[in-house]
């Protein structure tokens, strides 16, 4: 007896390479390999380049212009390193109170509808960083002479906003007086041109209560060698939290030495400017 055997084929077939569905809702299964979602400051400021970090996994993004962002898991099937479960997302910048949600994995998979996420696999809500530090910078006088040995203070002023923070800098012992220290002198592209530091200087913590805190850090124009133009002056300083240390590692370890790279840490601030004129 000749038997059919088309219909049995296409039936094995489809069972066959059916997606396993780890959010049990019926109807096709499509990708969530990636979440989306918005981080805001709540200062106004501009939301641009905050750092958004999976914990665990340990995977991690940055905001664009309007503060979105979109964090995606590897495509490997599982979760990396075989982790599935419930997993903290945080949203960070150095002078801001980080903030996070709760996300779940299954599969290699974000699940939408779950913790923090909608339906649509979004943050339900806007993660909101409030401000811990205002940190402001000027520079007298702001227009130099290239061709005169001149000094400039640069003065950090620090202004804590809730309660107080521990900060780190750059000093050293000159003529036994404490020197702060640790500049960056940055051009129109958003180089280091510069980098104003005493050898001998150490990192040291300090703490900054409810009182404005200010620095002043001289600064030799001569000795710079910087050519015409506009610049911006960058205090480096970090600022201690209480976020993961996963967060900041995953960020690069870079990011917090004294090195070009500590302009991409995310931090608000108001650099001070300077201009070189034409001698």
């Amino acid at each position: 007896m000749k038997i059919n055997l088309t219909p049995l084929v296409i039936t094995v077939l489809t069972l066959c390479t059916c997606t396993k569905n780890p959010f049990n809702n019926n109807g096709s299964v499509s990708d969530h390999y990636s979440i989306k979602g918005i981080v805001e400051l709540e200062d106004g400021e501009n939301p641009e380049s905050l750092y958004v970090w999976l914990e665990i996994i340990n995977i991690g993004t940055w905001t664009d212009t309007t503060g979105q962002f979109i964090l995606s898991l590897p495509h490997t099937g599982s979760s990396e390193g075989g982790q599935n479960g419930q997993f903290s997302l945080y949203a960070y910048a150095a002078n801001y109170q980080h903030e996070r949600t709760i996300v779940k994995v299954i599969d290699g998979q974000f699940v939408p509808g779950e913790g923090g996420l909608d339906n649509k696999g979004e943050l339900r809500a806007p993660l909101t960083l409030g401000k811990r530090l205002n940190i402001s910078t000027t520079v007298m006088p702001s227009i130099l002479e290239p061709l005169i040995n001149q000094t400039a203070e640069v003065t950090v002023t620090l202004n804590p906003l809730d309660q107080q923070v521990t900060v780190q800098s750059r000093r050293a012992i000159v003529n036994r007086a404490t020197a702060y220290t640790g500049l960056f002198i940055v051009n129109e592209n958003e180089e280091v041109v510069h980098k104003e530091d005493i050898e001998s200087a150490r990192m040291a913590d300090e703490p900054v209560g409810i009182n404005v805190k200010t620095w002043v850090i001289p600064m030799d124009a001569s000795s710079s060698n910087l050519a015409p133009g506009e610049y911006s002056v960058v205090p480096y300083l970090l600022v201690k939290s209480d976020a993961p240390p996963g967060l900041l590692e995953s960020m690069g370890k870079e990011l917090l030495e004294f090195s070009p790279d500590y302009l991409r840490l995310p931090m608000k601030r108001k650099d001070g400017t300077i201009t070189i004129t034409g001698g």
